[in-house]
């Protein structure tokens, strides 16, 4: 049953030539042989038997029905005007087949309607001793206006699947154009929402942290801490000015360049003057990352900091990445908290974005408690060969 549905499947998408050609072929065999074995009963007119180039000129040029409708009706219509005897009965099948390939092929219907009326005449007047109950003529007009029937009825069906066809790619197009609309709308809503919402009261906090930092009698640490707030304000400010364009615009725009493991220092001395001890260790033969990989490397370290100055309040963190061979390992490790956790809104999109970064690189990502306390982010990312 398997090797009989394989081959029906290989049959079915077999080139359309191949399959008319062998078709062709068989027909023209076939009919050979009706003729060797029924020739001599077959109803003939006096003179010389015209019945073997009938025979080729009916059934060959069916190889090339569907390609070449034209062609074969004429190929055939010269055979048909050669008929000095009755031919063998799997010759007018091929003549008949081939009106049905003129009607659902040709460039005109009707010609094949043409086609049997002329070869009919044809018949008529070649083939005026053979002497049947019903005119050869007669058969050939009944016969060839079945095949014509069927072939109109194959035609209409072909154009209302193309139509159909057509109206699916059309309203695929529609819905696609639809969608880009509604992607550019939303867009714009969330530029408008950033740009009201985010931008004004990130102005608001750095505007509050430098006037802070100017009071006079301040200790020298708070004076840092409001400074690093402020730079930290305007930096979110400018990244979320590229964002703001790059979303209201709808098109691609140059963000700037995208910070890599190569601002590994500076990230851990930001957290640390917000509070959080971090140890930096990089080992291995250090070499250059694709943009894409390097931002994905640092992007992890950050959010993995940032969680634990979010949840971790008085922790200590490690940070280790490590060049393989073959891949890069990155452990971000914590000792945990010994206070409550800030009061931060968190939207619980940090790990979240962290996998579909390692994911699109095909890497593994691991995040977790640990069991002597404190919170790990592991991840292994594949790297090429150097």
């Amino acid at each position: 049953m398997e090797v009989a549905a394989r081959s029906w499947h290989r049959l079915r998408t077999a080139p359309p030539l191949f399959i008319d050609g062998v078709m062709a072929v068989a027909l023209a065999v076939a009919s050979g042989i009706e003729l060797r074995l029924y020739g001599a009963g077959l109803n003939a007119a006096p003179g010389f038997d015209t019945r073997t180039p009938v025979i080729l000129l009916l059934t060959l040029p069916l190889a090339v029905r569907r390609r070449h409708p034209l062609i074969c009706a004429a190929l055939q219509l010269a055979g048909s005007a050669l008929i000095r005897a009755q031919p063998p009965y799997t010759a007018i099948f091929a003549l008949l087949l081939g009106v049905y390939s003129l009607c659902v092929y040709g460039p005109i219907p009707w010609l094949s309607l043409a086609w049997v009326l002329v070869g009919a005449a044809s018949l008529q007047a070649f083939l005026p001793g053979v002497r049947m109950q019903v005119p050869p003529s007669v058969e050939l007009l009944l016969a060839g206006l079945v095949a014509w029937l069927g072939g109109q009825a194959t035609r209409q069906r072909q154009d209302q699947v193309r139509m159909i066809h057509e109206r699916a790619q059309r309203l695929e197009r529609e819905r696609d154009l639809a969608a880009q609309v509604a992607v550019g709308e939303e867009r714009t809503r969330i530029a408008r929402d950033l740009h009201d919402v985010v931008a004004h009261s990130v102005s608001l906090i750095v505007v509050q942290a430098g006037a802070a930092r100017m009071v006079r009698g301040q200790p020298p640490r708070a004076v840092a801490a409001l400074r690093q707030v402020e730079a930290s304000g305007r930096q979110a400010l400018e990244e979320l000015r590229q964002l703001v364009g790059l979303l209201g615009s709808g098109q691609e725009s140059d963000p700037g360049p995208q910070p890599g493991l190569a601002q590994l220092e500076k990230l851990a001395a930001r957290v640390r003057s917000a509070g959080l001890p971090v140890e930096l260790r990089v080992t291995g033969p250090r070499r250059e990352l694709p943009p894409g990989l390097d931002l994905t490397a640092y992007r992890i370290v950050q959010e993995a900091l940032t969680n634990t100055l979010k949840h971790a309040p008085g922790a200590s963190a490690e940070v280790h990445v490590d060049f393989r061979d073959g891949e890069l390992g990155i452990e971000v490790i914590d000792t945990g908290g010994r206070s409550q956790p800030l009061n931060a809104p968190s939207a619980g999109h940090g790990l979240i974005g962290m996998r579909e970064r390692v994911a699109v690189y095909h890497g593994q990502l691991e995040t977790g408690p640990r069991a002597e306390g404190g919170f790990a982010v592991r991840a292994r990312l594949p790297l090429k060969p150097a």
